[in-house]
């Protein structure tokens, strides 16, 4: 598995009161691709650095959604193929700092699946449609 970092002036090993005193919360990604990606040199890459701390547990989804989606555009990974994002993000900073649940998080244990093939929450699909996540990820269906 590749670990990808995200480069910028966050990117230091931050505290929780330290994240607190900056607005941002850390999270890490682990990207899971239906086959090998030879950039990879495996079928899972890991993203990790640090997010600004939003309103709402969809707003910060989305958030997150667009760092995992500049990233793969960036490293040329083929969403098409990504068929799970599996999150650890500190969601306990988030629920002190805006007082909000994190209901879906919650739910599905941080993870987010794309295969074609029900069920998929309205969020997944939506990602699907947005940004192409896992449109070639179909298993046990034709």
């Amino acid at each position: 598995m590749i670990k990808f970092e995200m480069e910028n002036e966050n990117s230091l090993e931050l505290d929780m009161k330290e994240q607190l005193k900056k607005g941002i919360m850390f999270f890490d990604a682990i990207l899971t691709f239906d086959g090998f990606v030879k950039s990879l040199d495996h079928t899972q890459g890991r993203i990790m650095g640090y997010m600004p701390i939003q309103k709402d547990e969809q707003t910060q989804l989305n958030t997150l959604i667009k760092i995992i989606d500049k990233h793969c555009k960036a490293e040329k990974l083929p969403v098409n193929k990504l068929w799970k994002i599996s999150t650890a993000c500190n969601w306990t900073l988030f629920k002190n700092v805006t007082g909000k649940n994190t209901d879906f998080v919650d739910s599905t244990n941080g993870k987010l699946y794309f295969v074609q093939s029900d069920p998929r929450s309205v969020l997944e699909k939506t990602l699907t449609d947005q940004n192409g996540f896992g449109t070639d990820v179909y298993w046990g269906t034709a």
